[in-house]
């Protein structure tokens, strides 16, 4: 059974919001659960502004929702620069990895550290279900 393409906020939003969640469930194929891990973290790079997630707030399905919508755009804007006219999650996925492997997405991840660093990233997920290249560092 072949499942339809996905856009990047779609991950995005089962990612943060599923029960029980992505990284957490048994069930997740393991290919599944990279696709998701990897687009989530590429996505993050992709808010400038960092984000602050509380899913003990009321509006946090919404919050999640705006966020991928916003980070979507700007991945999606950044691979047209780049040459790649990828909507679907998966060769989005395909086409930032590729990116990633040739250095063009190191000023990114170095200004995401800076972020996590400031304290403008607030992530509910655990650091070790993020990808390495983005992994959260936790406050000592």
């Amino acid at each position: 059974k072949k499942k339809g393409s996905q856009s990047l906020s779609a991950l995005w939003y089962e990612w943060l919001t599923a029960e029980p969640r992505v990284y957490a469930s048994r069930s997740v194929k393991k290919t599944t659960l990279y696709e998701f891990r990897h687009a989530v973290g590429y996505m993050m790079l992709f808010l400038p502004n960092g984000f602050a997630l509380d899913v003990a707030a009321s509006a946090f399905k919404n919050e999640v929702l705006n966020m991928g919508q916003h980070a979507q755009a700007n991945a999606l804007a950044f691979l047209k620069a780049n040459g790649s006219s990828a909507l679907a999650a998966g060769t989005a996925l395909k086409a930032l990895r590729k990116l990633h492997k040739t250095g063009k997405l190191d000023a990114l991840i170095a200004d995401f550290h800076e972020r996590v660093t400031n304290g403008a990233i607030v992530d509910p997920t655990p650091a070790a279900a993020l990808p390495t290249f983005i992994r959260l560092q936790p406050n000592l």
